[in-house]
């Protein structure tokens, strides 16, 4: 990674420096719980940063980078340290994507109402709820509505089934681990963590190093994500909708529409108008800004990660977008199990009935998540060449850069690059001016040339399939 030209500081200061410049890290708080010398603030974008104390040392530059999942200087890639946690068993099986695994299942959860009150198929609060009963964790880390004043969400410690199904559901919005960790050290014991792919990651790092979380992290629950997105995607949605962004009290991401397909649900949300507080439904479709290949409001670091999959998680949840799955409008699940414990577990609910899967092909968790397995992977290479030609700086990856990508493609990257950049760019303007219809104006031309652009990748597929006259024919039917 491309040094800091302070030369005033040493080579491991240089580099966490450029890499906070540079809108690199993660803002899982976990470089705050590796030293007192990082604390944790929300930035105008709505996004975690980590803020470093004026007397910090190189030294102390050092060990926060040994955790830092960007970092040139990390203790080890997500591939060495997967290798560590699972590769030594004997059943492991192991996948160039998906990684190390036990074994992989489809389906839901029949058991209560864990699938009714989850996004999909309720698996993650049901397999937390279970470690609890089974007295295999003391205590549960997860999301769940915040108490505090200006946040919607936050890392949570439950220690009963029904506060875990308290705090179900996905919550795309920034959280951070530092609170937590520092209940971890003054109240050990056994901890199930729930997170991302980069915050399962850096919390697996701190543990390589730090012994004393090392013995509290139990249990590590991945989710499936595509990106981490700012707390301004949950306060758009809300404005646009009549909720000024200071008026918004809570979200709700996901309400089950109990008709159509799994992806056509609703958000629900909860603020003051015109003096009166009032809860709020709408399509998802409906709303701008709201389909997640647009990047509105995402994060940087995101197009950094490489892991599709929570590689270095004892078991991965995600969302079943496969054919069959997809008409059920409750939702699926598919699950990765990475330790023997875990699938012995998932068994025994499926043999006692509280749980309806079926075993999984590695072709089939891969269709589930086919967008994203293209961008993390498959594409990743070119955004990696197009910085070292732009000579900016980026973190060090499994990947090389290359910029052999063909044409239309290496299109689509540029463009959902800029809509991430601009969308934070008008959303502060707009939040200014107090307008709205000013964020909706400056990003509707991006979106279009978007749209246009999947218009001819649709047709130039069209007529590698059928051919121009074909193409002609299912063009105006025939």
């Amino acid at each position: 990674m491309t040094k800091s030209p302070n030369r005033n500081d040493g080579e491991y200061l240089a580099s966490l420096r450029a890499l906070i410049a540079a809108d690199l890290e993660v803002g899982s708080g976990v470089l705050a719980a590796r030293s007192e010398r990082v604390t944790m603030e929300l930035d105008d974008r709505g996004f975690y940063r980590s803020v470093l104390a004026e007397d910090i040392t190189d030294e102390d530059a050092r060990q926060i980078l040994d955790v830092c999942a960007m970092s040139d200087f990390k203790v080890a890639d997500e591939s060495q340290l997967a290798k560590k946690l699972y590769g030594g068993r004997a059943d492991a099986h192991f996948d160039p994507i998906l990684g190390y695994f036990h074994s992989l299942h489809v389906g839901y959860v029949e058991e209560g109402s864990f699938r009714s009150a989850g996004s999909s198929g309720g698996m993650a609060s049901w397999l937390l709820s279970e470690l609890l009963r089974l007295d295999l964790v003391d205590y549960v880390v997860h999301v769940a509505e915040s108490i505090d004043e200006g946040r919607l969400f936050t890392y949570r410690v439950s220690s009963t089934p029904d506060e875990v199904l308290a705090g179900s559901k996905s919550r795309y919005y920034p959280v951070e681990l530092s609170r937590v960790l520092a209940i971890m050290r003054r109240k050990p014991g056994r901890y199930a963590v729930v997170g991302i792919p980069t915050v399962i990651f850096e919390l697996r790092l701190l543990a390589e190093v730090d012994d004393e979380i090392g013995r509290c992290v139990a249990y590590t629950i991945g989710l499936i994500c595509g990106h981490q997105k700012s707390t301004r995607y949950a306060e758009s949605f809300a404005w646009q909708s009549g909720i000024a962004p200071s008026s918004l009290d809570s979200f709700d991401f996901r309400v089950k529409n109990g008709e159509g397909k799994s992806w056509d649900y609703r958000m629900s949300m909860t603020g003051e108008i015109d003096g009166r507080r009032q809860t709020l439904m709408r399509r998802q479709s409906d709303l701008f800004g709201s389909d997640w290949a647009w990047c509105f409001f995402k994060a940087k670091f995101s197009d950094y990660t490489d892991d599709a999959f929570n590689e270095t998680a004892d078991i991965v949840v995600g969302d079943a977008w496969l054919p069959g799955h997809e008409d059920d409008p409750f939702g699926s699940n598919v699950v990765i199990t990475r330790r023997p414990d875990l699938a012995r577990l998932i068994q025994a609910g499926i043999g006692e009935r509280r749980l309806r899967f079926s075993e999984a092909e590695v072709d089939e968790v891969l269709r589930s998540q086919r967008g994203l397995v293209r961008h993390t992977r498959d594409e990743i290479g070119y955004r990696l060449a197009q910085d070292d030609r732009a000579r900016r700086v980026r973190p060090q990856k499994r990947f090389g850069a290359d910029p052999t990508l063909p044409y239309l493609r290496r299109l689509v990257q540029r463009q959902r690059v800029l809509i991430a950049q601009a969308s934070h760019v008008h959303y502060l303007r707009a939040v200014e001016l107090g307008d709205w219809n000013h964020f909706y104006r400056r990003m509707r031309p991006h979106i279009w040339r978007y749209r246009l652009l999947y218009r001819v990748i649709d047709l130039t597929s069209a007529l590698q399939r059928n051919g121009l006259i074909g193409s002609v024919k299912k063009l105006f039917r025939l």
